[in-house]
């Protein structure tokens, strides 16, 4: 699970985890084009299966968007 990530630089590459990415379409901190143009396609493009959730606000997390992470990750 990341929550408005900026980067990633993963040591390897080992088994298939599900991913979940989350991102504030309004974030100044970090630019949301970071998850949603390079590292969401860098993921699918190595096969991991990847649920991207971009919301309406900053670099924050809101309850309702934290829920919905937390659910998809007891799934």
């Amino acid at each position: 699970m990341a929550l408005s990530p900026g980067f990633m630089r993963p040591p390897s590459r080992v088994g298939a985890p599900r991913l979940y990415v989350t991102h504030g379409n309004r974030d100044p901190i970090l630019p949301v084009a970071s998850s949603r143009d390079r590292i969401v396609p860098q993921l699918k493009a190595w096969g991991y299966e990847v649920t991207y959730k971009e919301f309406d606000g900053g670099h924050t997390l809101d309850p309702s968007e934290g829920r919905e992470a937390f659910r998809w990750l007891i799934e």
